[in-house]
């Protein structure tokens, strides 16, 4: 069993590391860190979850680090920070209509990337490797209690 959670870890790096280099040209081309990108991303994708806090929970990245990135965007036009109405100590963060074509770009790199991992692999396999994912998932998130 050690062996098969090696390889699995190792696999899922190998993944994240193929995925993130996907972004490389955008982040040249726009000027934006890794992190940024993944931001606008994590925002454009899950509306629902647009706080600081949320990025931080969902996506495991440093407090600081979204701070910096968060602050970056702003600068830039690229987000707006607004205190909640219901909370003030909450901060929502939007995406702008500035961060429009760099959205595109995002969504059309993640297209391209999942469509050529997935490819030769049926809609049931896929569906069978999930729900053995998920499984996985929730033994880890009791773990990580």
């Amino acid at each position: 069993m050690e062996n098969i959670a090696v390889k699995l870890v190792s696999e899922f790096n190998k993944i994240v590391m193929v995925y993130e280099k996907q972004f490389d040209e955008l982040s040249e081309k726009e000027n934006l860190t890794k992190l940024e990108i993944a931001i606008i991303g994590f925002l454009a994708n899950n509306p629902a979850f647009n706080t600081a806090k949320d990025i931080e929970r969902i996506r495991k990245f440093k407090k600081s680090n979204i701070s910096t990135a968060v602050d970056n965007l702003n600068n830039r036009g690229l987000l707006t920070k607004e205190v909640s109405k219901s909370d003030r100590r909450i901060t929502n963060l939007y995406l702008t209509s500035i961060a429009n074509n760099i959205v595109e770009a995002i969504k059309k790199i993640q297209s391209v990337f999942f469509e050529k991992i997935f490819k030769d692999i049926s809609k049931e396999e896929i569906e069978a490797h999930f729900s053995v994912l998920k499984r996985i998932f929730d033994n880890i998130e009791r773990l990580d209690q």
